[in-house]
């Protein structure tokens, strides 16, 4: 690995910003394979280098610009990205583990197969970004800005996505499981195939979102948005029972203070979960333990037993 003393570093940068600039003397800066370890590159003017393979693992690159540079594989594990304007930058198979990536632009980059697990992404621009198949399990992506970003095949685990913005993301075959996603958009999403097992989705926003094939067992979806979400072919798992969600066994709505979902002949209205005509007998006792208003008591009284008439016509009862 090559190693450059701190005054031969500064050469090379300066060379570089003459060759961004389109100075005749200037020169691209090739730092493929370079051990920068810990180095102080704070502001630097970075864009378009290339840093193959490079070692920048707890560098500080704060506010640096590092559009359109090349970082495949590159080592930046616990580097300092703050602020950071990397859009358009090429980061396949780079790791980017426990990095602090707050407030950044990555918009348009390319991190497929990259190592983000753990990272701090907090109110990061990622829109349009290609985050396929990469590791960002337990990465905080709180606030941050997904949309239309690429994220099929990746690995969201526990990872903090509140707030976060993914609509019209591809989510297709991600696992995020156990994953926060309170208030998070992710109208218009794609999510085939997903694993939503154990993520708290109350109060997103799920506008005309495409279910087809998710997994929802174990899911939070308190006063979440589901105005014309795709379930269909979804799996959901109530009282250790899964049922894939068709037109025929599957309805919800939509109260003033919780979603009502019935699969096959259960009904799930918050976190309780009851046979239909169970609750078309007790739902007045269950809204009552539950410190229901009177009027909330009315609201989903006439919505259980509208079900519930329903599915008995359905049935031909």
């Amino acid at each position: 690995m090559k190693t450059y003393t701190r005054d031969q570093l500064n050469i090379i940068l300066q060379n570089h910003r003459l060759w961004v600039e389109g100075k005749v003397d200037g020169e691209r800066a090739d730092l493929t394979r370079t051990d920068l370890y810990g180095a102080n590159l704070s502001g630097a003017d970075l864009r378009k280098a290339d840093l193959r393979e490079a070692n920048l693992t707890r560098a500080n690159l704060f506010w640096a610009n590092l559009s359109g540079a090349d970082l495949r594989e590159a080592n930046l594990r616990k580097a300092d990205l703050r602020e950071a304007n990397l859009t358009r930058a090429i980061l396949y198979g780079a790791n980017l583990s426990r990095a602090n990536l707050s407030g950044a632009d990555l918009s348009g980059a390319d991190l497929s197969d990259a190592d983000l697990s753990r990272a701090d992404l907090s109110g990061a621009d990622l829109s349009d970004a290609d985050l396929s198949r990469a590791n960002l399990s337990r990465a905080d992506l709180s606030d941050a800005d997904l949309s239309r970003a690429n994220l099929s095949g990746a690995n969201l685990f526990r990872a903090d996505l509140s707030d976060a913005d993914l609509s019209k993301a591809n989510l297709s075959e991600a696992n995020l499981s156990d994953v926060a996603l309170s208030r998070a958009n992710l109208s218009g999403a794609v999510l085939f195939d997903t694993n939503f097992s154990g993520a708290n989705l109350s109060r997103a926003m799920l506008f005309d979102t495409n279910f087809s094939g998710a997994k929802l067992s174990g899911v939070k979806l308190t006063s979440a948005n589901l105005s014309g979400a795709n379930l269909s072919g979804a799996c959901i798992l109530l009282r250790s029972e899964s049922y894939i969600v068709t037109s025929d066994n599957f309805e919800a709505f939509f109260g003033s203070r919780h979603c009502g979902f019935r699969i096959g002949d259960y009904l799930a209205i918050g976190c309780q979960i009851h046979t239909l005509k169970y609750w078309e007998q007790e739902v007045e006792n269950i809204a009552k333990a539950a410190d229901y208003s009177v009027e909330e008591i009315k609201e989903y009284a006439t919505n259980v037993r509208e079900l519930c008439a329903r599915v008995k016509q359905g049935k031909g009862e």
